[in-house]
């Protein structure tokens, strides 16, 4: 291993609400301390809550919009291929400058959701790692903007490894990939120093740490929610990462129309989740999008 490194990480998201926005943050902290003149970079799509947390561990940093390839479903039509295509050069060929003007010595995707960063790594003859926080075939609302088949191959072949963050999704791609000798599971890395939690006199509550969209299942957690509550009345559910969204507002429907409204509490999204996830007496994940969600691990700690 070289003394001194530089990588450069490529970011889909912008805020800090996401489990693969929030590894990332944790993974760029956790090699600063542990490699202190290692030299990282970061691609993001704008500048925006992430970039603010993350800038005091970089060299230096980015804001390239990248054009995805995961979809809403509804969306998967010739037109929005047509849009990523032409988006797709521009920010290749940014990209591409900027690679050449930092000269690292790797480059990781940390997203299933766009091939930008790793098509430009490989023109640059860059080593290019991929670290994959997502299965799009367990989605509710996700999907290849292409053939799948097509997707998986380019993943394939335009990485040196493939990193995943589960034994399952390891066991996954190494049925879905023409490369499997490729995949290392890495188990995330998370950073909580959660307050002492106190012993409120409080009904059995369970916590639901994520932000609020079909993918994390918060709308199963409401359902379930409706069956026990039948037998145990006073259980409550904590839902941390609330919005604005259409999904947020359905979910209020569901709320109102099981008469859950002195069961459910709900708590816009924070950079702190930890002061309100502590509260609860157990974490709850319903979300088969995510490998290996990391409010799992901060839920064990």
């Amino acid at each position: 291993m070289k003394t001194d490194m530089k990588i450069l990480f490529f970011s889909h998201g912008k805020r800090a609400n996401g489990g693969a926005e929030r590894c990332l943050l944790d993974l760029v902290k956790g090699l600063k301390q542990a490699r202190e003149s290692w030299e990282i970079y970061v691609v993001f799509p704008a500048k925006d809550e992430l970039w603010e947390m993350t800038r005091p561990y970089l060299s230096g940093y980015a804001f390239i919009r990248q054009p995805w390839w995961l979809v809403r479903p509804k969306k998967r039509n010739w037109r929005k291929r047509l849009l990523f295509n032409l988006k797709k050069s521009p920010a290749i060929r940014k990209t591409r400058d900027y690679i050449r003007e930092i000269k690292p010595d790797i480059t990781i995707t940390n997203t299933l959701a766009t091939p930008i960063g790793a098509i430009a790594s490989q023109a640059e003859n860059i080593p290019h790692d991929w670290f994959i926080h997502e299965i799009p075939e367990l989605a509710r609302n996700l999907t290849y903007l292409f053939c799948e088949g097509s997707c998986l191959e380019k993943i394939s072949s335009l990485s040196q490894r493939i990193l995943v963050p589960s034994d399952f999704a390891g066991k996954y791609y190494t049925n879905k990939l023409s490369s499997p000798e490729k995949i290392d599971v890495v188990y995330q890395s998370v950073e909580v120093n959660p307050p002492k939690r106190t012993e409120p006199d409080q009904s059995f509550t369970i916590g639901m740490l994520g932000n609020f969209e079909p993918n994390k299942g918060q709308h199963i957690a409401i359902e379930a929610l409706r069956e026990v509550v039948k037998k145990y009345p006073d259980t409550r559910l904590l839902l941390i990462g609330g919005n604005n969204s259409r999904y947020a507002q359905e979910l209020e429907k569901r709320i109102t129309e099981y008469n859950l409204r002195q069961n459910v509490s709900i708590v816009a999204h924070t950079v702190h989740p930890h002061d309100y996830l502590i509260q609860a007496d157990a974490a709850l994940v319903c979300s088969g999008f995510e490998c290996f969600g990391r409010v799992i691990v901060e839920g064990l700690k």
